[in-house]
């Protein structure tokens, strides 16, 4: 679950447009322990902004050795620092009983994406793609990750 977080924080592609009504996408997954959901607001095919959540459990993890308590809240402090200082980009987080949750909030108005892809938060070679983010690639591609997305119209 760890390992699809990560990877869905780093799924987005950048691509072209297709003709859509301004929508509201959440896509989510979750098991016993963690959780993950993208809320993405698109106007046609572009994505405007999108608040990322997630919830994951580090007790097992911190019990086996593979991270300490002090790590993980080093390694979050540090995320945040990169984060944050990208414009359009605002983290939070806070880590309770070892389980760390945390939102990624990013207005793709404001936000330089070739910012976001040094970052890890989009994939894609600014160079070989249009400037922004497809909402109908996003969610082909959450949805072969296992995530389950809906659309409304806003």
């Amino acid at each position: 679950m760890k390992k699809l977080i990560l990877a869905s924080l780093c799924l987005v592609f950048l691509t072209g447009c297709t003709k859509k009504t301004a929508t509201e996408t959440s896509c989510t997954i979750s098991d016993a322990t963690d959780s993950y959901s993208d809320v993405l607001l698109a106007d046609n095919d572009r994505v405007t902004s999108s608040v990322t959540t997630s919830v994951t459990n580090f007790s097992k993890a911190i019990e086996d050795g593979s991270i300490t308590a002090t790590n993980l809240a080093l390694e979050v402090e540090a995320l945040s620092t990169a984060l944050n200082a990208i414009p359009g980009v605002t983290y939070t987080s806070s880590i309770e009983n070892n389980v760390l949750t945390d939102s990624t909030t990013i207005d793709y108005k404001e936000a330089d994406m070739d910012s976001l892809i040094a970052e890890g938060l989009i994939q894609g070679d600014p160079d070989a793609y249009l400037n922004f983010l497809s909402l109908s690639e996003t969610v082909s591609n959450y949805e072969e990750l296992g995530l389950t997305c809906t659309t409304n119209k806003r």
